[in-house]
């Protein structure tokens, strides 16, 4: 039996499968305050997005990693709404991260319309297990099903 190896910096085990409970009740799991640092030290050198689904998002929404990505994360801690923490694989394989996931309103003007318009977003991240890497394994909007 292959056991599943945990890539996030949370302590605990990863499930068997994705058939069990994925929900993790202790969250958030991670302190704001470390995210930031990991974030201001190393800026989009720090996140690496570790799935297909992610990715894909990202690209469909023409998110840049600095300008995108980054900032919604930094939007979502400062004033977002904490939703929930599970275990999330990272695709084909054994790969597990334990994430917090967060939900942020992000308004941006729009000159056609001339008026700001909002976006909920929603992003669900982990901390790599060596404490430098934000891995993220979902971001997208509200008009997205996960």
């Amino acid at each position: 039996m292959v056991s599943n190896l945990n890539l996030s910096l949370y302590s605990g085990s990863p499930p068997q499968n994705s058939d069990d409970d994925l929900k993790i009740s202790d969250g958030p799991l991670y302190c704001k305050e470390s995210i930031m640092k990991i974030l201001n030290d190393l800026g989009a050198d720090s996140i690496n997005v570790v799935t297909r689904r992610a990715n894909s998002h990202i690209r469909k929404y023409d998110l840049d990693i600095d300008d995108g990505v980054l900032k919604l994360l930094k939007l979502a801690l400062n004033s977002g709404d904490y939703l929930n923490s599970q275990w999330c694989e990272h695709g084909k394989g054994n790969t597990w991260s334990a994430c917090d996931a967060y939900s942020v309103i992000e308004s941006k003007w729009n000159e056609y319309m001339y008026d700001y318009l909002e976006t909920k977003w929603y992003i669900k991240f982990a901390i790599g297990k060596a404490g430098k890497l934000i891995l993220i394994v979902s971001c997208h909007s509200s008009d997205e099903q996960e």
